[in-house]
């Protein structure tokens, strides 16, 4: 790592761009509380017992440094700062030791403030509801208060996507109610970047000098997907380090927050109480590898993928959300059609989905942007315009047949069978998620075929095809089949119920994530908990306490998290319609609150936050309640997982005698850390098989004998075949 590392704190385009040595450590600065209403120290959680399972929660799927990512130019705040709280998560009114910028069709200019805006200019990029940043929101934050630390009066929230919520004093939290494995995610969009600092119209390049930045121009303006993820890779080895010194002053990998290279590293740091890290990649042009890039040869991917295994990177998406030299990429949002041209100067090309569950039409959705809302069709035409692209060409070639859906006619290329296959070579983790749906099928095919034993996939954070297909057949309260518009919008971007059984059966692991439809609260977890833990169990690799099931927040990655269930009034609290969805959860209702304090022993026994007591989380001046505030950062994800325990406990008690499913806990939750260890345990061993059958030597209890069901009637870790008669 260098000597001397920049990291940039977002403060939208303001970037104070901070030089740490890594002996800095974190600042004592005073910022969130660890404690409860006694001021006693939250008891840690015990240390894990050796030779068991372990426990504890995987959220397999964040952006804790995306502050860095998009040309450091979108999302506010930072995880942390060596000055402390303040500097990290400071008002955003762009005041913060810089000069004022603003947004004008594409371009940043020094000064005042340009009609129809309002004179307070942060609110024109930074909340304003027709900003960039906001395209990309599912919930458009608006304007809102700008206070930071330490009153956060608008944020964070819930559905404040843009602005930091993996503070490290939150993510501590986390860790203490039981988060034992966190896969943090290199992230950027260069579109995005290109449009806040843009350097390529017409092929050209634009010097923009910033005054309050006079050390280092190239750091500030590099947009990159290579250049983003460097700097945050270089950031998440900081912060082991600072959170090491604040441990006990010494740089010996002793702090809670470990960065893990391999499976057997993670179940370690694991075991000795702390929380595992795995370092991934999530970018449009992995390796900058765009459709016709001639640099992306055979020989550059596998020294690239070399490159960054050195790094400690250990889990890739090849793909993300623009087609590349690797392959093509599931069809799933207007926006990102226009994005994917300005990217890589060619439309996206549909033709007929070849499964049937897919209703999605992005030839629609695009026209409809164009012919629609005038004010967001303008805002888009001036966003682009620094990025020469002409509107008026087709985004996406429609080659469709007959078909209503939409899907993407590129599938895996060769140098995504190049990259694919040196992964597996390699032992690397590799993601499906954001792959079209024809490239999924030629990775599920070398998954299944390319080495001795099946190589295990992952889905991180997507949506789940059969299960919405489902819903959407769901009757209103009033019995009535659901309006257009409460309907799923099934996508390319969703798994098939086919997928689901292919990845249980190589051993891979599918994310409980919140539903892409409804109001989304900790409610709307549930029916994708029940379809998961049911399709995620069986096989040769998953059992009823282990399925293959992760979670995932996507944290960074400018999407929503679970909104408050319940409001504040006449002091007490009254269900909040705004998040309760009648519709998909009429049977489901339940008035338990969250009640502070807490812990999880009464429902989760065998939790490694066993005997952890938790308080409302205060930071600041500000007290969160996870009842009316919902998961507005990080650190409440223990109040979520009491609240998602609740519904549980309702469910169960509401089953019918005889119905087909099942009593669920929080049990395969906090087995999670175990399951995504296992499953890279499989994909590190997987080119390792002299018996050919399904278990690689390492992990096969009779090497040399196959025996996929790996009988083992005595229990003494032999299986029954190589038992001597």
């Amino acid at each position: 790592m260098q000597a001397n590392i920049y990291l940039s704190c977002s403060l939208v385009f303001l970037c104070c761009i901070i030089p740490l040595t890594p002996s800095m450590g974190l600042s004592q600065e005073p910022d969130c509380d660890c404690y409860d209403s006694s001021n006693n120290p939250i008891v840690k959680a015990p240390i894990q017992e050796p030779d068991k399972p372990l426990r504890g929660i995987a959220d397999i799927h964040t952006h804790m440094f995306a502050n860095l990512a998009y040309g450091g130019a979108t999302l506010w705040g930072c995880p942390h700062h060596p000055d402390g709280i303040s500097k990290a998560l400071a008002p955003c009114d762009r005041t913060q030791d810089f000069r004022t910028y603003n947004w004008t069709f594409g371009r940043l200019t020094p000064s005042g403030c340009w009609p129809p805006f309002t004179t307070k200019c942060w609110w024109d990029v930074h909340g304003q509801k027709n900003s960039p940043a906001s395209l990309f929101v599912e919930n458009r934050e608006g304007k809102h208060d700008k206070h930071g630390y330490p009153s956060f009066v608008s944020w964070p929230k819930h559905n404040s996507a843009w602005h930091q919520q993996m503070y490290y004093k939150w993510l501590e939290r986390a860790y203490l109610g039981g988060l034992r494995l966190v896969v943090m995610f290199a992230v950027n969009n260069e579109t995005l970047s290109d449009g806040f600092y843009p350097k390529r119209p017409f092929g050209q390049s634009i010097t923009r000098k910033r005054e309050w930045d006079k050390r280092d121009d190239d750091l500030a303006l590099n947009t990159t997907d290579t250049f983003a993820v460097t700097r945050q890779i270089n950031a998440a080895y900081q912060l082991e380090e600072d959170i090491d010194l604040e441990n006990d002053g010494k740089k010996n990998h002793n702090g809670w927050f470990r960065i893990a290279k391999s499976p057997g590293e993670a179940r370690e740091i694991i075991e000795s109480g702390a929380m595992a890290v795995v370092l991934g990649i999530e970018v449009d042009s992995l390796f900058e590898c765009k459709p016709e890039a001639g640099h992306c040869t055979e020989e550059s991917i596998k020294r690239h993928l070399l490159y960054y295994k050195a790094l400690g990177v250990r889990h890739i998406f090849p793909m993300h959300a623009y087609n590349n030299k690797f392959g093509g990429a599931a069809l799933y949002n207007s926006f990102m059609a226009f994005s994917n041209y300005s990217a890589t100067g060619e439309p996206f090309t549909a033709e007929d989905c070849q499964h049937p569950d897919y209703n999605y039409d992005l030839v629609n959705a695009v026209n409809a942007l164009k012919t629609g809302d005038s004010s967001l069709m303008d805002l888009i035409t001036g966003f682009f315009l620094d990025l020469a692209i002409d509107l008026d060409k087709n985004i996406v070639v429609d080659e469709r047949n007959k078909g209503a859906a939409t899907c993407n006619k590129v599938g895996l290329m060769p140098m995504g069978e190049v990259l694919i296959k040196e992964m597996m070579e390699n032992g690397m983790i590799i993601d499906l998620d954001h792959m079209s749906y024809k490239m999924r099928q030629s990775v599920f095919q070398l998954a299944e075929t390319y080495l001795p034993t099946p190589y295990p996939l992952v889905s991180s954070h997507s949506g789940f095809a059969e299960l919405e297909k489902e819903l959407n057949g769901k009757k209103t309260p009033g019995g009535k089949p659901l309006p257009e518009e409460d309907r799923f919008e099934i996508k390319e971007w969703d798994l098939t119920g086919e997928e689901v059984d292919r990845i249980r059966e190589l051993g891979g692991i599918v994310s409980l994530y919140k539903l892409s439809k409804g109001k989304i609260s900790s409610l709307n977890y549930l029916h994708r908990y029940e379809y998961i833990v049911r399709k995620m169990t069986g096989g040769n690799y998953h059992t009823s306490e282990y399925p293959g099931i992760g979670f995932s927040t996507d944290w960074g990655g400018a999407t929503v998290q679970a909104g408050p269930r319940f409001k504040s009034e006449n002091g007490g609290y009254v269900a909040n319609s705004a998040f309760i969805d009648e519709t998909f959860l009429k049977d489901c209702n339940i008035d338990q609150i969250v009640e502070y304090p807490f812990n999880f022993d009464d429902i989760c026994t065998k939790s490694i936050a066993k005997g952890t007591i938790f308080e409302k989380q205060v930071t600041g001046t500000r007290t969160f309640d996870f009842n009316i505030d919902g998961l507005a950062h990080v650190g409440l994800l223990p109040d979520l997982m009491r609240d998602f325990a609740n519904i549980l406990e309702h469910r169960n008690a509401k089953l019918d005698p005889g119905s087909e499913k099942i009593p669920l806990t929080l049990d395969p939750l906090f087995n999670s850390a175990e399951i995504y260890i296992r499953m890279w345990e499989r994909a590190e061993c997987a080119k390792y098989n002299d018996d050919n059958d399904k278990w690689c030597n390492k992990l096969d209890n009779c090497p040399g004998l196959a025996n996929d069901d790996q009988a083992d009637s005595d229990g003494d870790g032999r299986g029954d075949l190589c038992d001597e008669p």
